[in-house]
């Protein structure tokens, strides 16, 4: 199946987000109070440790392109600066409202990303799904019936690091990825799997050749399922792909998807 395929099959599940402030997030990363012996917190704790220090050390290589230039950022930073500019004001349940997407579509194309998506549905998806990446990392909160924004961090890096942590630790994956809830609960579970059979491989892979050795070891469903190795795609690697640490090939059409795992990628894919 081609990555445009894939897209089309997951992309009508365009839901509003609400921002719970009794939720994830509520709470900043830098104010949370980890008691120290969970296991998890330790191994969460550990892998910013070394994030930042992978991005200590790489400045001004490959790594740093990979990482400062990722959609992942520059979505981010351009709904921080959109919320910032203006009274967003939220529905009673605490999503944001038809006008604030449109509002964002029709400003996207001077960020100049309108043109890299080049879908408007595709990109309203995203938004929604950068909102709650947001949200999860105390960016984005409700302070009475708007959005604010706040303890946005120093640099572009560190803001990197904090909207990864938020997607790959505190964000409910039901939530951001809603088309199939308990799929994608299962994928959050065993995200750590899917994630080191792609990084074991070196230059372009197959795609779904990843999530068939991934359905094989946990599972997750039958080999070849279309259908799953279509959510994998549009959710899973479309994710990594938009925080830079994965590339899709350029080919035909026609051709079978393939990926490949950035430098950056695999240094932070690895260290966690």
């Amino acid at each position: 199946m081609t990555h445009k395929h894939e897209h089309n099959i997951h992309r009508h599940n365009s839901i509003e987000y609400a921002i719970d402030p009794s939720g994830p997030g509520s709470r900043c990363l830098q104010n949370l109070d980890i008691p120290a012996t969970s296991p998890t917190s330790v191994t969460s704790l550990e892998s910013i440790s070394r994030f930042y220090g992978f991005l200590g050390t790489e400045k001004g290589d490959r790594s740093d392109v990979e990482i400062h230039g990722c959609f992942a950022l520059r979505l981010a930073l351009f709904l921080i600066e959109t919320i910032s500019g203006t009274t967003v004001t939220l529905t009673r349940t605490g999503a944001f409202g038809r006008n604030f997407y449109r509002h964002c579509i029709e400003s996207a194309a001077a960020a100049e990303l309108a043109e890299e998506i080049g879908d408007p549905e595709l990109l309203v998806i995203y938004i929604k799904q950068c909102l709650h990446i947001l949200k999860a990392s105390g960016i984005v909160k409700q302070t009475g019936s708007r959005a604010t924004v706040d303890g946005t961090a120093a640099s572009h890096r560190a803001l990197y690091f904090r909207l990864f942590n938020a997607f790959w630790n505190l964000c409910s994956w039901e939530d951001i990825f809603p088309s199939d809830a308990p799929s994608a609960r299962a994928l959050g579970e065993s995200k750590n799997i899917l994630k080191d059979l792609l990084v074991r491989h070196e230059g372009a892979v197959r795609l779904d050749n990843v999530a068939n050795e991934f359905f094989d070891m946990t599972g997750f469903c039958n080999k070849n399922d279309l259908f799953m190795i279509s959510f994998l795609d549009f959710y899973f690697f479309t994710w990594l792909n938009h925080f830079g640490m994965i590339r899709y090939s350029a080919g035909h059409e026609t051709a079978p998807v393939h990926v490949t795992v950035t430098g950056a990628g695999k240094k932070i894919l690895k260290s966690l």
